[in-house]
């Protein structure tokens, strides 16, 4: 069975069909359980059926869903990429989360909902998302382990969905942001800043100040449709003034008249 464009497997729940007061059909679905892409689906939904349109609200959660595969089918459906792009093997991770959604049917713009993902055990790094990340920021770690966990909270008004709490993570790398996505091209609008210190813990010192300003290590701002993103780095802020103040020679004048004392 597809379900919003989803394949999904070993459906079964059960429903009921009751006429309103003002003589519109109710059909309910409840405790929807099914499978997909390795993973476990749950949900609940609600269609009325009225003279003027067929309103429906739904809200599912999904728990192990193999990311992988899912990726591939999105990249197949999509017209600018072709189908050998992205294979499976070029990537990995298991997703959770949850979505509420209600509108009507045949208007996105009537839509309203929000939710929450989490992507976690994953390899990340071939998905043109964080390759581009990465080609920008040019780390010296490997590319393998810069992004191994991801999450977002998300809120949804017609075409537009507004992206807060951002973290993108890995053993060297930490990028938190928010922004926003329009449908149905999938284009984003993301600024994304560096809070991961970790690469400097081996010169205590400079860790001190780094930690206090990494936010301004990295500023990335992040634009373009999700599977062909362009990534531009700002400027580093405050943080060439802070190692400035922590490395400059203090004047002589100043170390006579400390010892004179």
């Amino acid at each position: 069975m597809s379900l919003l464009d989803l394949p999904i497997e070993r459906i079964e729940g059960g429903w009921s069909y009751a006429r309103t007061a003002e003589g519109a059909g109710a059909l309910t679905i409840r405790d929807l359980q099914g499978g997909l892409y390795g993973g476990n689906l749950s949900g609940e939904a609600e269609l009325r059926f009225a003279a003027d349109g067929v309103a429906y609200r739904l809200s599912t959660a999904m728990l192990g869903v193999q990311i992988a595969p899912w990726f591939a089918q999105t990249s197949r459906s999509s017209p600018d990429s072709s189908e050998s792009e992205h294979e499976p093997s070029d990537m990995a991770g298991l997703a959770d989360g949850h979505l509420y959604l209600s509108g009507i049917l045949g208007d996105p713009a009537s839509r309203r909902g929000g939710g929450r993902f989490e992507i976690r055990e994953g390899k990340l790094y071939k998905l043109p998302f964080f390759l581009a990340i990465l080609q920008v920021l040019s780390l010296s770690v490997p590319q393998e382990d810069a992004f191994d966990r991801a999450s977002a909270s998300f809120f949804i008004t017609g075409n537009r969905v507004r992206l807060r709490d951002v973290v993108l993570r890995g053993p060297a790398l930490t990028l938190v942001g928010q922004g926003r996505m329009t449908l149905p091209d999938r284009a984003i609008d993301l600024d994304l800043v560096n809070t991961g210190p970790r690469r400097w813990s081996h010169v205590p010192l400079l860790a001190e100040v780094v930690e206090g300003t990494s936010s301004r290590l990295v500023d990335l701002h992040v634009t373009g449709p999700i599977d062909r993103p362009r990534v531009r780095a700002r400027p580093l802020g405050g943080v060439g003034r802070e190692l400035k103040r922590l490395f400059r020679k203090r004047p002589e004048r100043s170390l006579t008249s400390k010892g004179s004392r």
